[in-house]
């Protein structure tokens, strides 16, 4: 693939990342506020694994963020 190609492709990847970004923000606060109000037990053991669930998702994002920042250094390098 040429890198004309490459860069185009590291672009919609890192328009992917952003909106991922924001969705995982937004079910963020949303899990925040259903912490903040009164809960039975089950519910707040359901909202901790929501948490887990978020925290997971954020050290994949960082990955993935940090894997396309190497790409585009390598990319740059051709250029």
């Amino acid at each position: 693939m040429e890198i004309k190609g490459l860069t185009e492709s590291l672009g919609v990847a890192k328009t992917s990342l952003a909106d991922q970004q924001r969705n995982l923000k937004q079910v963020q606060n949303l899990v925040d506020d259903l912490g903040k109000e009164t809960q039975t037990f089950e519910i707040k053991l359901e909202i901790s694994d929501l948490k887990k669930d978020v925290n997971n998702q954020t050290a994949l994002i960082a990955e993935r963020e940090k894997e396309i920042s190497e790409l585009e250094a390598s990319i740059a390098l051709l250029k």
